[in-house]
């Protein structure tokens, strides 16, 4: 196939610019709520759950592996991280939803509809890839690979 049997359509372009909002989206919120979630940890010192305290590699608890926390500690670091939340000005749906979560999920659907857009020019699903061997880095790899393509194509106006 060459560039010249590439038939882009708007429906691609328009998935494409999706994903770009997303990671954009993404990369917004990150550094701020991750910012009061390390800020809250650093305050609150949690305690690691018995349950994990048996696990040599849990040493410290950080924003990624909250779950280590325990019941207590958890149940004050939720209620922190909402009043923060609140503070940064951050619209969630619902005040049990971490804003970065929200906008990572945001981000993967519009991957995944991507994907499956562009599977006339891949030949490639979501599902294929993902099932194949290292297949969360494939996965990654088509992404950027089809946004790379499509790139030149997209509107950059909201």
């Amino acid at each position: 196939m060459n560039k010249a049997d590439i038939k882009i359509t708007q429906e691609m372009k328009q998935a494409a610019k999706n994903v770009f909002m997303a990671m954009a989206f993404t990369q917004t919120i990150k550094p701020i709520v991750r910012g009061y979630q390390q800020k809250i940890i650093d305050e609150l010192k949690p305690e690691i759950s018995e349950q994990f305290k048996k696990h040599e590699r849990h040493t410290t608890i950080t924003p990624e592996n909250t779950y280590l926390m325990n019941d207590a500690d958890f149940k004050v670091y939720l209620r922190r991280c909402n009043e923060e939340r609140i503070k940064a000005k951050l619209h969630v749906d619902n005040e049990e939803f971490c804003p970065l979560l929200v906008a990572e999920d945001l981000q993967r659907q519009a991957e995944r509809a991507f994907i499956d857009i562009m599977e006339p020019i891949t030949h490639l699903t979501a599902d294929r890839v993902l099932l194949s061997k290292d297949g969360l880095d494939n996965y990654a790899k088509l992404i950027d690979l089809s946004l790379r393509l499509l790139a030149p194509y997209v509107d950059n106006k909201l």
